[in-house]
């Protein structure tokens, strides 16, 4: 079974009518929901108020990303129970430090893997944010059962995962679905801002050339790139958020190519949302398979409203 990075960002997308080029597509506007998250009140006891170590969690308090139950770990392993209630949590040897939140203090990117006595070996994504009192655990995000991980980092506060999930048509043992995810933090949650995927000789990802990262705009905007392959029907769908990493609204636009599948080239003006707090917000382009509307690819870039 495959299971996507990012299904718990992708809300159900909106296809709408092809757009010309230059023309400014329709959008909905999204009312925000409140939606429940966990929040962990494990903290655990730093040396500094600013230091974190994979050791420190390596043997701490933690909850297993997927059953949600507090484990001990111990030298980064934790097995107990017995029949229905076995668990098996150990942490993975990729990990990384630095700060995710701007707060000047060393958070930590680890990845926990969990198994309950049957085949499947599931691998969660996990930061530990560092505060007063030690660090706190983030919401999880699962990678996949039983992937194969490259390698995992933190640079300039964005968590890039270079990893090998499973293909549709893949055996458990063996997955072959390429993938490179950058990831930023937002409060508690470990949101997808960047996504590739390979499979075989076919590469889908998103260029996007123009807007610039923070750069400031106002009314409307020119979003302008390309894609090594088309997305389904030649259509991206797009999003605004906000700082806290709300959905303020959201659409689709056409973009040209010679044929399905080929390269492709957009070029299309969009009407930015109104935000409450004004300031800053993030724009994301996303290709969702038409089979689960899951995300094949997506980038994005932060922008300063004027």
């Amino acid at each position: 079974m495959k299971t996507r990075l990012i299904t718990t960002i992708i809300l159900s997308a909106l296809f709408l009518g092809a757009c010309q080029s230059k023309a400014i597509p329709q959008t909905a506007t999204i009312t925000p929901q409140l939606t429940a998250t966990l929040e962990t009140a494990t903290s655990i006891p730093a040396t500094q108020a600013n230091e974190i170590t994979i050791e420190q969690i390596g043997n701490a308090k933690v909850l297993s990303p997927q059953t949600q139950k507090e484990v001990q770990l111990k030298e980064g392993k934790y097995e107990g129970g017995s029949g229905p209630d076995y668990m098996l949590v150990q942490l993975q040897p990729q990990s990384a430090i630095g700060d995710l939140n701007g707060d000047g203090k060393a958070d930590a990117a680890v990845l926990l893997s969990e198994n309950d006595g049957g085949s499947g070996v599931f691998v969660s994504l996990v930061v530990f944010i560092a505060n007063e009192k030690g660090f706190s655990q983030s919401t999880p995000m699962l990678v996949d059962d039983r992937p194969i991980i490259n390698q995992l980092t933190i640079k300039n506060g964005i968590i890039s995962l270079d990893a090998a999930i499973h293909d549709v048509n893949d055996t458990m043992v063996a997955p072959t679905l390429k993938i490179a995810g950058n990831y930023q933090l937002y409060g508690n949650k470990i949101i997808a801002v960047g996504l590739s995927e390979t499979s075989g000789d076919v590469k889908r990802s998103i260029q996007i050339d123009s807007p610039i990262d923070r750069a400031q705009v106002s009314g409307t905007v020119e979003v302008k790139g390309s894609m090594p392959a088309a997305p389904f029907e030649n259509t991206l769908r797009f999003r605004f958020y906000d700082a806290s990493g709300s959905a303020l609204s959201e659409g689709s636009f056409m973009v040209k190519a010679d044929d399905m599948g080929k390269p492709a080239t957009f070029d299309n003006v969009l009407t930015l949302p109104q935000n409450p707090s004004g300031g800053l917000i993030r724009f994301e382009l996303a290709d969702l398979s038409a089979k689960d509307g899951s995300a094949l690819a997506l980038a994005s870039v932060e922008l300063v409203l004027k």
